[in-house]
């Protein structure tokens, strides 16, 4: 028993391989979904994208178990009696993986806007090809701006396809995000803003006034214009829009 204890005491203590890779893996993580962020933003590298989005969804998963594997080594190292090293590097790595986790949640949240954009563009061709229905529908006329929303849906099938449309309740209606300009006709020029995003509202209609680019975390905004092609325009290009025929 005695020179069991005197091997112990003759051993060097090591410092652990997994103490190692708790802060290796989680500074890689961090790494990999910052650069992601930054190519994502810089929005012409949409090759490198899709590549990089591997360490964000890595990340999201790996950071949890990292920290608590911390957790693990640190009762391990502590129960070694100096056989095993890595305190310090085990609470880097615990502090490393909760700081890979927030930057792959935020290189998340950074994608979700660009599915917004994209959705909502859908969402528009969708309306102008229903208010084209309605045209042709109505002796070349558009819905009356002040009831637009109700005579879509009461005349055409968008309600299928735009399932805001076919919402019944109140406080969802009040949150469409799609305002018509009443000042344009199917004759008018083809530029014209017929349709654009605002901050929410059912039958809404207006001009530039009512327009928003909150929706996108001020990017920009969807048009529809009057020849039925939607734009995502940016705030700057706000003073080029043809709101009337004059």
């Amino acid at each position: 028993m005695g020179e069991t204890n005197k091997n112990e005491q003759n051993r060097k203590p090591k410092t652990s391989k997994l103490a190692i890779a708790c802060v290796l893996v989680p500074l890689v993580l961090f790494v990999g979904s910052f650069c992601f962020i930054l190519v994502l933003r810089n929005g012409n590298m949409e090759n490198l994208v899709s590549f990089l989005f591997f360490f964000p969804f890595l990340g999201g998963y790996l950071s949890p178990l990292i920290f608590l594997l911390g957790i693990y080594l640190l009762i391990k190292i502590k129960s070694s009696k100096g056989l095993l090293k890595g305190y310090v590097l085990t609470i880097l790595g615990m502090l490393m993986s909760l700081l890979a986790f927030n930057c792959a949640m935020k290189a998340v949240s950074c994608v979700r806007p660009e599915g917004k954009i994209k959705t909502c563009g859908v969402e528009m061709l969708k309306i102008g090809r229903a208010l084209q229905i309605y045209s042709n529908d109505h002796e070349n006329h558009y819905p009356t701006a002040d009831k637009w929303c109700d005579l879509l849906v009461e005349h055409t099938d968008i309600e299928k396809t735009v399932p805001y449309l076919a919402a019944k309740q109140e406080w969802i209606r009040d949150s469409f995000p799609y305002a018509i300009n009443p000042n344009v006709r199917p004759n008018s020029p083809p530029d014209i803003v017929l349709l654009f995003e605002t901050k929410g509202g059912w039958n809404k209609f207006g001009g530039p006034e009512i327009l928003t680019f909150e929706n996108h975390y001020r990017k920009g905004c969807h048009i529809l214009f009057n020849d039925g092609h939607v734009e995502f325009i940016e705030p700057k290009q706000l003073g080029q829009l043809k709101w009337g025929d004059k």
